[in-house]
C-alpha cells in the first residue's frame, strides 16, 4: 500500500502479516494484537467456557471406629489356612498347623 495523505489517519503495520495499512482498517484481536481484515479471527468459543466443577467428595462418610472385635474362638488350629479347619476371621494365609515343622523331626 502506498502512503497517501488522509487527514486524521496514520500509517500502521499489521502485527501478524507486517503489511502497511491505515489506522482505521486494523482491528484489535482478543489477545491484544492490531491486525488487518485478512488476519483477524474471532476467539474460539471453547476458550471462553467455564467447566462445571465436580463434587469429588462423597456426600457423607463415617469416621474410623477404634473398637476391635476379638473372636474368642481363635485357636491355634483355627488359625490354619487349611480348608475346613480355619475359623473365619482367624485364619492366616499360608499357615499350615497340620504339618510338623522341620525343626521338630
Amino acid at each position: 500500500m502506498q502512503s497517501r495523505l488522509e487527514l486524521g489517519a496514520w500509517n500502521t503495520i499489521c502485527d501478524r502479516c507486517g503489511l502497511q495499512f491505515k489506522n482505521y482498517s486494523l482491528k484489535k484481536t482478543w489477545d491484544g494484537l492490531m491486525v488487518c481484515e485478512c488476519c483477524w479471527e474471532p476467539r474460539h468459543p471453547q476458550e471462553i467456557l467455564k467447566p462445571v466443577r465436580e463434587k469429588i467428595s462423597p456426600p457423607w462418610v463415617r469416621t474410623k471406629n477404634d473398637t476391635q472385635f476379638i473372636n474368642p474362638q481363635c485357636t491355634i488350629t483355627g488359625r490354619s489356612a487349611i480348608a475346613g479347619q480355619a475359623v473365619a476371621g482367624c485364619s492366616i494365609c499360608g499357615l499350615d498347623t497340620g504339618s510338623v515343622p522341620q525343626w521338630e523331626t
